[in-house]
Parts: C-alpha cells; structure tokens; sequence
C-alpha cells in the first residue's frame, strides 16, 4: 500500500513542472450525486478522509486512506492526460477508484 502512495505522489510530482508551464486548468472531479472537488494539476493537495468518504460514498473508514491514494492516482491520470473534469467511482470489490472523462458541457455547468 504505500509502494502505491509513492507511485502517486513521484506521478503526480514528477509531471507537476511539465503540467504548470502548460498552464492546464484544475481537474473537476465528480463523485457521488451532491459533492465535487477541484484539485489543482500544478501542486494537488491529498483530500481529507471526510472528502474521500463524501466524493467515493464511503460506509466505513478503514478503507478511506487506500481509496485517497486510489483517487489522487486517478486525478494524476486526468492531469497528466488533459482532462478538465472526471467523474469518480468505485469498483464493484470497493477497494479501487475507476475514472471516466466527462463531456465538455458538464464542465460548463459544473463551473455555473
């Protein structure tokens, strides 16, 4: 578990140089129905465990710290690809974060 903490943070670090002479735009995610976050390509910030158990609808909190890491691989991904705004899941065993893109709309609305 911490080899993938450690991946994340070098993804995320690594490509933080490359991402801010880009100037790309922060990520929107989108989790469960009433929650969004924003984290910034440049110098993402870990969310809190209540922001990982309210975005990935979370029952218990043993499982929060790993799904934290699981999320902030999936914002590196979007980052890293250029995708303005994903919406967030877990898998169907509960213990991995999927991503999909979002349509550009849902940005414009999400930003309103």
């Amino acid at each position: 578990m911490m080899c993938k903490s450690l991946v994340a943070m070098v993804l995320i670090a690594g490509s933080a140089p490359a991402l801010a002479a880009q100037q790309i735009a922060p990520v929107q995610v989108t989790g469960s129905p009433d929650f969004q976050m924003e984290f910034d390509c440049a110098s993402p910030a870990r969310p809190s465990g209540a922001d990982v158990t309210r975005i990935l609808d979370v029952r218990g909190v043993s499982n929060t710290h790993h799904l934290g890491t699981q999320l902030m691989l999936a914002v590196g991904e979007a980052c890293v690809r250029g995708v303005p705004a994903i919406a967030v899941h877990r898998t169907l065993s509960g213990e991995r974060v999927a991503w999909t893109p979002l349509p550009e709309q849902a940005v414009s609305v999400a930003k309103n």
